[in-house]
């Protein structure tokens, strides 16, 4: 799948990216939810973001995006545009490259 920017996806890495929200500004969620779906829509549909969700346990929330980028940076610098980082929300992101073994992102 060819990425804008990206026609041949050579070079292409997956990335797991977790982002841990501030606790203190969940409630600002609401406001930018609508924006931050539009956003991670636009990326799925350009085939940089191949899936993304939400993650919570007792004491934190945050999401989990399987993305394609050249690297570390680049998906970092994409997200960043993200409404929610931009609100502050995302207290932080954390960015791992991932090589699946087996599975529907194991050809990836």
């Amino acid at each position: 799948m060819a990425t804008e920017g990206h026609e041949d996806n050579q070079g292409m890495c997956l990335y797991i990216v977790l982002y841990d929200y501030d606790p203190e500004l969940l409630e600002l969620k609401k406001q930018f939810h609508d924006e931050h779906r539009a956003f991670m829509h636009r990326l799925n549909s350009l085939g940089i973001v191949l899936s993304s969700g939400r993650t919570a346990t007792a004491d934190q929330r945050g999401s989990l995006t399987i993305m394609l980028a050249r690297d570390a940076e680049e998906a970092k610098r994409i997200l960043n545009d993200d409404p929610y980082a931009k609100a502050g929300i995302v207290k932080s992101m954390t960015v791992r490259d991932w090589s699946p073994a087996v599975g529907t992102f194991a050809d990836c």
